[in-house]
């Protein structure tokens, strides 16, 4: 927890020492459940039951996903860390509606809230600890576990509750010695609640389109009056206006647009948003279509995004040139509207298969396979790691991203938009996908194949087995005298 609370902070201090708000829509509860499942093994490890439960809410609210993840890492670590042996932690998050007198002085106007409470059974803190223990520099020490071990809480609750402040929101703590200590902390979610300068106008985690029978869009449409938030993202970079007005008035219904005039300022745009598609010109000022092209797919960050080429040169020299540089289609101008929709759709249907490959159908027995993009590479190379540290039980998102030259953040959010789900909860259907491929050997006992595929604990592995497959290790064992299998 302490190395990734650090990796995150170094990404985002800013040169005055501050923390910046970026807030982008997206779905905080898996953000969250996310998060508990990654500190789920620790708690095993110290014999501490880590229970948690979120509303079953789909809608998107606008927050600051590595501030979140600081803010609740930090708290989970410090009741962990005071917490005995046997004890538990529970986490519960929901949204709930404050009045201005539910609110502390100088908070954001009232409305929807994230109420996330976590609750423990530990040593608990004095009254006169909790009475300073938002102060800066203050340390309590009348605690045993404190006594034992001067190593800190991490960034500590101080910092944790400047940051729910940055977050225009407030937290509160309650604890008896000996008995419980409960930390709650509400954050403003609705968009009204920040400034301009404050909103990322990407989604944290952007949702493919899903396969339609057809793309639905309107050859004449009304420009609309309110942007839809839960649309992919398009870049469009073209220096002719005639042009980028004609796709935008193709893709609006479809798509959220942004536009650049030239390939390096479409570059900038590529890689500070998290784009679906992009539709570039090959003849541009400043930076052309085929150079840009080059930089997005040798950058790992980005290279993962479709890439669609206008050329209105018709030479097959650059087509050849644009295909060597992996972009994913070309379209000579002037283009058929109906054609260019349909190679979009395709981009996406390819995309969605992707996703189902890798996840629905994960080969558990990676051996060199011909892969025709770039992102089938990098994801078999992810397997490939996996594969290589199976045994590894400090196998985390994080190994994974430093041998991928990548940061944690960057990772997560490639992953992700690769195969719509967490990077954590891909390593862990892969291990669990190999566990079961040993179990039907039947050469090994269940507390080897746990231990094989990873798990420290054969409790918490035969918990992740059920979880993931419905029935335990020993009863999947006993079903391998029939054909069907869990998965």
């Amino acid at each position: 927890l302490k190395r990734i609370t650090d990796q995150i902070m170094n990404i985002r201090k800013s040169e005055a020492g501050e923390f910046l708000l970026k807030v982008s829509e997206g779905n905080i509860f898996t953000t969250l459940e996310n998060l508990c499942q990654d500190v789920e093994p620790l708690g095993v490890i110290r014999n501490i039951k880590v229970s948690y439960h979120f509303n079953e809410n789909e809608e998107n609210i606008w927050y600051d996903n590595e501030l979140i993840e600081i803010i609740l890492l930090n708290i989970l670590n410090n009741s962990l860390k005071y917490t005995p042996p046997g004890g538990s932690v529970n986490i519960k998050g929901e949204f709930v509606i404050l009045e201005t007198s539910d609110l502390p002085e100088m908070s954001p106007s009232p409305g929807k809230y994230l109420k996330c409470s976590i609750d423990d059974n530990g040593i608990g803190i004095p009254q006169d600890d909790i009475e300073n223990i938002f102060n800066r520099f203050y340390r309590a020490t009348n605690t045993k576990n404190e006594r034992e071990s001067k190593s800190g809480t991490g960034i500590g609750l101080e910092l944790v509750a400047r940051l729910i402040k940055k977050h225009k929101g407030f937290i509160d703590l309650k604890s008896e010695v000996g008995q419980y200590t409960s930390v709650v902390f509400y954050l403003p979610v609705e968009k009204k609640h920040f400034l301009v300068n404050e909103l990322k106008l990407s989604i944290a985690d952007v949702t493919i389109v899903e396969e339609k029978e057809e793309l639905d869009i309107i050859e004449t449409p009304s420009k609309p009056t309110q942007t839809n938030n839960t649309l992919p993202l398009l870049l469009i970079i073209d220096n002719d206006e005639d042009i980028v007005e004609l796709l935008t008035d193709i893709f609006e219904k479809d798509f959220r647009i942004i536009t650049a005039t030239n390939g390096e300022d479409g570059l900038i745009e590529a890689t500070n948003r998290e784009f679906d598609l992009i539709i570039c010109d090959l003849a541009m000022p400043k930076m052309d279509g085929l150079t840009f092209l080059r930089n997005v797919k040798t950058n790992p960050s980005i290279s993962h995004i479709p890439v669609i080429i206008l050329t209105g040169r018709n030479s097959e020299t650059q087509k050849i040139l644009c295909l060597q540089n992996n972009a994913d289609d070309f379209i000579d101008k002037p283009f058929s509207h109906d054609l260019l929709k349909w190679r979009v759709k395709n981009i996406i249907k390819n995309r969605s298969n992707l996703k189902t490959k890798f996840t629905k159908t994960l080969n558990i027995n990676p051996v060199e396979q011909e892969t025709e993009s770039l992102d089938e590479k990098f994801i078999q190379s992810i397997i490939n790691l996996i594969e290589k540290n199976i045994l590894n039980s400090e196998l985390s998102v994080e190994l994974l991203a430093a041998e991928s030259n990548m940061s944690r953040a960057t990772f997560y959010r490639k992953m992700e938009s690769l195969l719509n789900e967490s990077p954590s909860v891909f390593i862990r259907t892969y291990k669990l996908k190999k566990a079961a491929q040993l179990l039907k050997t039947g050469n090994l006992y269940i507390s080897e194949v746990a231990y094989q595929t990873g798990f420290n604990n054969p409790k918490y592995f035969t918990k992740c087995f059920q979880k993931e497959f419905g029935i335990s290790p020993s009863e999947y064992v006993k079903s391998l005298k029939t054909p069907k299998e869990p998965f």
